[in-house]
């Protein structure tokens, strides 16, 4: 199977700052994420290796959907790998409200940790998502439209955007703000992973905006650091070298 690191990566970097909190998130999402964050306790206490950690999730999503996670060195596509990582347990309600006659209803939607952008329609992340959260509903009773809410089962520390072929030259948003019905949410951007050629690499932003990268096959286990958030523009993020930006993190 094709190593991938990128998430991964991202993801171990996240577990470290609060492995309390974000081993009860990740199981909050899928049952692969929790999986491991249980690799990443194990991977602490010395009980397992990174590696290990990252192979037994591979392993686990490969038992499970044998074709979109082949073993070998056939291509994963990493749209798959967000989907069933990040859509395995809903993480909230998308609720309707007509301010004409009073009607709400809640949309059968699924809400998850993860927010695909199919087309590019607009520059940034941000305004996707902010066409997202405005989009409305035909009130079923008045035919007014419905302004939407997210109702989320608890505070929200994370969210994973993934691209498409048709949406890979989105700039990307620095911060995000996610609409909520207790108000709005700020999550700051910690990684993003690039993908050529079968071979994905990934960045990773810490909490003070330091940035570093990483690359399983050219720097192993250790991190180059390229400078400081600031220094990059949300154009030149979408990049690195001739590698696209397919998917990235957010969180607290």
């Amino acid at each position: 199977m094709v190593k991938l690191y990128g998430i991964f990566t991202i993801l171990g970097d996240i577990w470290v700052y609060n492995p309390i909190m974000w081993s009860r998130e990740f199981g909050l999402m899928s049952s692969f994420a929790n999986k491991l964050g249980l690799g990443f306790q194990q991977v602490s206490l010395k009980q397992k290796s990174f590696e290990n950690a990252r192979n037994s999730v591979q392993n686990l999503l490969h038992n499970k959907y044998p074709v979109a996670f082949p073993y070998g060195t056939a291509g994963v596509d990493i749209t798959d790998l967000f989907v069933y990582k990040f859509t395995g347990k809903s993480v909230g309600k998308l609720k309707y409200n007509c301010t004409e006659c009073g009607t709400a209803s809640t949309s059968a939607t699924k809400v998850t940790s993860l927010f695909t952008i199919t087309h590019k329609r607009y520059n940034s992340i941000q305004e996707h998502i902010d066409a997202n959260n405005n989009k409305t509903k035909k009130c079923s009773h008045c035919d007014k439209d419905n302004s939407r809410t997210y109702e989320y089962n608890s505070p929200q520390h994370f969210r994973m955007i993934g691209f498409t072929q048709n949406s890979q030259d989105i700039e990307i948003s620095k911060t995000i703000i996610l609409k909520s019905d207790a108000g709005p949410v700020i999550l700051p951007i910690c990684g993003a992973i690039y993908y050529t050629g079968n071979h994905f690499v990934s960045r990773i932003i810490s909490p003070t905006g330091e940035v570093w990268y990483h690359d399983g096959i050219e720097t192993k286990c250790q991190c180059i650091h390229e400078g400081h958030l600031i220094d990059f523009s949300e154009c030149s993020l979408k990049y690195h070298g001739s590698k696209r930006c397919v998917g990235v993190v957010y969180s607290v």
